[in-house]
């Protein structure tokens, strides 16, 4: 990703107000989108604009690249007409410049699409969605790909101009024998990525990803190919791997992620996933990152400690854990937990570690006011009182804990699980909008819900949730650190 962005100074005009606003002229894209061109809109006007005037903007630079590119088998051409369209529609709405939509489109088609598996096989009932063949842990639909959408700050530029949004995705690579013994965990597809991006790009470093793939795999893969298991009951099917991509400015960055396998009933090692976990983090304490001095893990160990340190943080089950594939000394290690508590004080608890992170006063304040309007909160509701229970294995709170070498403290990230506890995804984003609008970020909030309509119609976002998953927040000087998780829903009602 070396392009450069191509900045247009932003309209200057008074904050719109997403709530009240109910109609403008019809919305006409810019032949030229760059960064700061969707200023003038509010989430209601956009809403009132026809689906084909919002269709022919996302598809201008699609369409264009799809007309050159050759048609491959139905399971890549399925993912290119499916999730083509809503990555253009996220770059455009984001205000990528046309030469970015082109390169993170060909990268999408060249590198990501061959990988997302088989198409989906439609039912013999009308009313039963299509079933996945292999169910991914991406979303809870099981698609094996999700995009985000990282807030700006809402501040001009030295210059007069506005950053824009960042727009990312991760997917679990499928590959063609995922769960067989060939490839009994699904990861064949994602190494190949890796080395396919390694070869391009030499700056991607895989020595953590091949440290920890050993340390979480290696045993359990050597049993399932050379022992005689029954693979049926082996508990395979189960996702193993992620990839994530950021689509910046100027460059591609890759991260990695890795779900333990759980221990078969004749493992007689016994380990369960979070300490097998523990033990593949422990194992990165040896590595050589040709620094001087030993590596300084003071963030890890107190997060570990932390996860260990009372009974009520016990119920925080570690499930996750992923890396920058950069080299070992820059990259972050980064620990996700799952906690069934969902009341404010149980947040506030766990993202200031029990008051050993402290100086985020204005951040919490800021933080109520998003996980009221996002979650459809009367202004004083009570922040002991847990959030409706949900049935399913996503529901909870998630946070995740960021480690880098050389640090004090982790850095903590909170995600809002507005898919399970939201009103509507309408309502979702407009309460996103309101928050944004009053602490002057709200500029890209317009073109934010013209790319929800672009992954789902009106009327759904309208009547149910789903297709916004999370909004992850993370405390910083100038304000929230904020981004929206998108499902594409591939196999609804699963």
């Amino acid at each position: 990703m070396d392009g450069s962005l191509h900045l247009t100074m932003a309209p200057t005009a008074p904050p719109v107000n997403a709530i009240s606003a109910l109609s403008v002229a019809p919305f006409k894209p810019s032949p030229r989108v760059t960064r700061g061109s969707f200023a003038q809109a509010s989430m209601l006007d956009v809403v009132g604009h026809s689906t084909s005037s919002l269709s022919q903007a996302t598809t201008l630079v699609w369409d264009s690249v799809s007309k050159w590119l050759p048609s491959r088998n139905e399971d890549c051409n399925f993912w290119w007409q499916k999730t083509g369209p809503h990555l253009a529609s996220l770059l455009l709405q984001a205000g990528y410049s046309v030469e970015e939509q082109y390169e993170s489109l060909l990268f999408h088609y060249h590198l990501v699409v061959p990988h997302l598996g088989s198409r989906p096989k439609p039912s013999l009932y009308s009313d039963v969605a299509p079933a996945p063949i292999w169910k991914s842990f991406m979303t809870d639909d099981f698609s094996p790909i999700e995009y985000s959408w990282k807030w700006d700050t809402g501040k001009n530029l030295s210059i007069g101009r506005y950053l824009g949004p960042d727009i990312r995705y991760g997917i679990e690579a499928i590959g063609p024998y995922a769960g067989t013994v060939v490839d009994p965990r699904n990861q064949a597809s994602t190494k190949a990525i890796l080395h396919q991006l390694n070869l391009a790009n030499p700056t991607i470093d895989l020595t953590w990803f091949h440290i920890l793939t050993q340390a979480l795999f290696e045993n359990e893969l050597f049993t399932l190919r050379n022992e005689d298991v029954d693979m049926d009951n082996a508990g395979l099917g189960s996702s193993s791997m992620f990839l994530a991509f950021e689509l910046l400015k100027h460059e591609l960055a890759v991260k990695a992620y890795f779900v333990p396998p759980k221990p078969r009933q004749t493992d007689s090692a016994g380990i369960d996933s979070q300490e097998r976990l523990v033990q593949a983090i422990r194992s990165l304490n040896a590595l050589n990152t040709g620094q001087k001095e030993k590596s300084d893990w003071t963030a890890l160990d107190k997060t570990l400690s932390f996860l260990d340190s009372s009974e009520d943080m016990r119920k925080l089950s570690v499930f996750m854990i992923g890396i920058d594939c950069v080299k070992p000394s820059e990259s972050r290690l980064k620990i996700y937990v799952r906690s069934p508590q969902t009341s404010f004080d149980s947040v506030v608890n766990i993202l200031t570690m029990g008051g050993k992170r402290t100086g985020f006063e204005r951040n919490l304040h800021d933080l109520k006011d998003l996980w009221c309007l996002t979650l459809g909160l009367p202004t004083d509701f009570s922040t002991s009182e847990e959030l409706p229970q949900r049935h399913h294995a996503t529901s909870g709170i998630c946070y995740y804990f960021d480690t880098q070498q050389g640090v004090a403290l982790p850095d903590i990230k909170l995600y809002i699980p507005v898919r399970h506890y939201g009103i509507s995804d309408l309502a979702i984003a407009q309460g996103l909008a309101k928050f944004l609008e009053m602490h002057e970020r709200g500029i890209y909030a317009a073109g934010y819900l013209r790319a929800l309509e672009a992954l789902a119609p009106l009327h759904r976002l309208k009547t149910s949730c789903g297709v916004q998953t999370y909004i992850s927040c993370a405390f910083q000087k100038d304000g929230l650190s904020m981004t929206s998780y998108l499902s594409p829903n591939i196999y609804q009602g699963v």
